[in-house]
């Protein structure tokens, strides 16, 4: 088995033992998600405009900056 295929199954593993309550997550990472609406006004764009220059749909943006959605954590 690879290393990859190893992780993956130790990974796996222990997500099994935390949903059963035998362990403890080792961390959970928190944060705050970035204002929406204040990035896009610093950048003088429409909502139109911001959601075609960041690849996503008016309909998210306009979630995002009326709360209805939170966006995703970066990668």
């Amino acid at each position: 088995m690879t290393k990859f295929g190893e992780e993956l199954l130790q990974s796996a593993k222990e997500a099994l033992e935390i949903a059963r309550a035998d362990k403890r997550a080792p961390r959970v990472v928190a944060f705050d998600a970035p204002a929406p609406a204040a990035i896009r006004k610093r950048l003088k764009l429409s909502q139109d405009k911001f959601a075609e220059r960041s690849g996503l749909s008016p309909a998210t943006v306009r979630d995002w900056e009326q709360g209805r959605r939170q966006p995703d954590a970066p990668c």
